[in-house]
């Protein structure tokens, strides 16, 4: 039984570096290239009620069509290196153990598939590669989903050592994935009325 674990990037759109977007746009879009530096090679205007109130040099533009994948070649790299460090630490802490870590990223939402057994230390390894990234997480978005049945099979922290993250909650009633709901048939119920 596999649990998700879902994370949500803080004000993600808004704070990527236009050298990370650009890295990435060479790296993965290089046709994209000359258009990206023709809408964001500077800072752009900020306008209020048609007055220029300031400049923007971070994140995609606002209503840009481009935006979404603007920002997803500039994290490519990243959820690349949380995938590979959540593998690394299944195949070094629980070698013995069968075991499958997914990565699904959709804009500015991570999703982790895993054992319940490694929701915490897996969790942890996202959190500190986001942490050496630089980029942050909004906490109250993110959650362990595991189906009832399993709950008990999440391993939690020795309380011994404090952890160096803060603990996810552990939920079993579902979650809202790619917009669409997940969970007991009740929670969809909910969720659709």
């Amino acid at each position: 039984m596999r649990k998700v674990e879902a994370f949500d990037l803080n004000s993600a759109f808004t704070k990527e570096r236009r050298q990370d977007t650009f890295q990435g746009v060479h790296q993965r879009a290089p046709r994209l290239l000359a258009f990206y530096v023709w809408g964001y090679g500077r800072e752009t205007p900020l306008l209020w009620h048609g007055h220029r109130v300031g400049l923007v040099g971070t994140g995609a533009k606002q209503g840009d069509p481009a935006g979404p994948l603007i920002f997803a070649v500039s994290t490519f790299g990243l959820f690349e290196s949380i995938r590979d460090a959540a593998e690394r630490l299944v195949a070094e802490r629980f070698p013995l153990m069968p075991s499958y870590v997914g990565i699904t990223a959709v804009c500015d939402d991570l999703k982790v598939t895993c054992d319940p057994q490694l929701a915490h230390p897996v969790a942890e390894v996202v959190q500190r590669k986001m942490a050496e990234a630089g980029r942050g997480l909004n906490l109250s978005k993110c959650r362990i989903l595991v189906h009832p049945a399993a709950a008990d099979l999440v391993v939690w922290p020795s309380s011994l050592e404090p952890p160096q993250y803060p603990l996810l909650p552990v939920v079993t009633t579902g979650m809202k994935l790619l917009g669409a709901p997940i969970g007991t048939e009740t929670f969809r119920q909910d969720f659709a009325s």
